[in-house]
């Protein structure tokens, strides 16, 4: 991952204060390009899960890069599938699986405010780190099997415990 000069002074900050710039990003007082350059979607998250202080080191953020990220987050682990209404709590990454490849494809971070998340590079699953609501974007769930019908495949959307 390629961090600006900012992103490399948030390395060195506290828990404590790392914690606090991650609300700061999340709330909207900052911008994630000021602090992660050139970043895909698992890139931000990461970030942000580190800020939150997951179990990332600072050699495993800056040595791991867009789609690495998804064994580490281990979004299928679990019974953490996301369903309508459900609220998820502040700093939480979540996966996008596209039944269509087979693969996550995207990753956002929750806000911590019902069902907002932010993201990058996502379309209307988030971009340029704007607040997207998962309850108004994704409306044509499938109960039988927790998908959603989304962009001509089905979607299904998972909260990683990282």
């Amino acid at each position: 991952m390629n961090v600006t000069e900012l992103g490399a002074h948030s390395l060195e900050l506290s828990a404590s204060e790392r914690k606090h710039l991650a609300h700061k990003l999340l709330e909207g007082d900052f911008h994630i390009y000021d602090y992660v350059r050139f970043g895909k979607s698992h890139d931000v998250v990461a970030y942000i899960r580190f800020l939150f202080n997951a179990s990332i080191t600072v050699d495993e953020l800056l040595s791991t890069n867009g789609e690495q990220w998804q064994e580490r987050f281990q979004f299928q682990n679990g019974d953490r599938q996301w369903y309508p209404g459900m609220n998820i709590d502040e700093g939480k990454a979540i996966g996008f699986y596209r039944h269509s490849d087979g693969k996550f494809y995207h990753s956002a971070v929750s806000v911590g405010h019902e069902t907002l998340m932010k993201s990058v590079h996502g379309g209307l699953l988030g971009s340029e780190w704007m607040d997207v609501d998962l309850d108004t974007v994704l409306t044509d769930y499938n109960k039988e099997d927790g998908s959603f019908d989304w962009d001509g495949t089905k979607l299904e959307v998972y909260i990683s415990d990282l």
